[in-house]
């Protein structure tokens, strides 16, 4: 029981990462936005992909801060409320959000497209 219930949390956690880029929408962080309307990149494919990236590299790097308080919080043997686990597992869509943001703006940035 404990192998199926450890199986479900993995492809619960593996389809939520893959998913949660492409139901978020980033298209309109683009789309919406004045400084990628004025350079004519409002639409562009590579933006799109960017904003798709950005996103992906947020939420894993997210991901992976949660799991770092999750683990120190299981050896310091923390109790942690339900509360704080709630907050706790915001920081993946937060920091997917500010990539998907960012990641675009860096890109044409570092390479002035």
């Amino acid at each position: 029981m404990n192998f199926l219930k450890h199986s479900l949390v993995f492809w619960g956690l593996n389809n939520g990462r893959f998913w949660y880029a492409i139901t978020r929408n980033p298209q309109s962080f683009t789309r919406n936005n004045e400084f990628w309307q004025k350079h004519n990149l409002a639409d562009a494919v590579m933006t799109r992909l960017y904003t798709y990236q950005g996103a992906f590299i947020g939420f894993h790097l997210g991901y992976f801060a949660a799991f770092a308080i999750g683990l120190l919080g299981y050896y310091l043997q923390i109790h942690l409320t339900a509360w704080f686990e709630l907050t706790v597992m915001t920081i993946p869509l937060v920091v997917a959000y500010t990539g998907a943001r960012l990641v675009p703006y860096n890109l044409w940035q570092a390479y002035n497209h």
